[in-house]
């Protein structure tokens, strides 16, 4: 499907933490927000949810957010980065879309932008606002060592 902007665009969310309440925690709040934002204004026509335990959340957040549940497509079983990107190329083939604009925090956005691209996507920054925490960084700069060493 063409985006309003002409182009085979998707807006792609990442999953991240849930509160304990099973809510969006912060930082998916956020991406959320980015997203339907985003499909507000044009930038694309769907909207690919992706992460397992939290498209539920998801959804519910981009529904009440005004983002129509047509325009919501839903991946999951992806529990990583790397299978996010691996997951959503797959259905975004199926669906004929080629470019991903990519939803997540700035500190996560290269790595997330480089499985898109070794999983065949043209992927585009769409960076959600949020200020790492120490332990996020931490984990961040772990999980890129591991997919260097992994080559993914």
């Amino acid at each position: 499907m063409k985006s309003r902007s002409g182009s085979n665009s998707v807006i792609v969310v990442l999953g991240a933490a849930l509160e304990s309440s099973g809510a969006p925690g912060r930082a998916l709040k956020w991406r959320l927000e980015t997203a339907a934002q985003a499909f507000t204004t044009g930038r694309a026509d769907r909207i690919i949810i992706t992460g397992a335990g939290e498209t539920p959340a998801m959804l519910r957040t981009l529904l009440s957010l005004g983002v129509p549940e047509p325009a919501i497509l839903i991946e999951p079983t992806a529990r990583s980065t790397h299978e996010n990107a691996r997951a959503v190329a797959a259905l975004m083939r199926a669906q004929n879309l080629h470019t991903a604009l990519v939803v997540t925090q700035k500190f996560h956005m290269r790595r997330a932008l480089r499985s898109f691209t070794r999983a065949g996507v043209t992927a585009l920054p769409l960076p959600a606002p949020g200020i790492p925490l120490i332990t996020t960084s931490v984990k961040e700069l772990v999980a890129r060592a591991w997919y260097v060493l992994r080559r993914r």
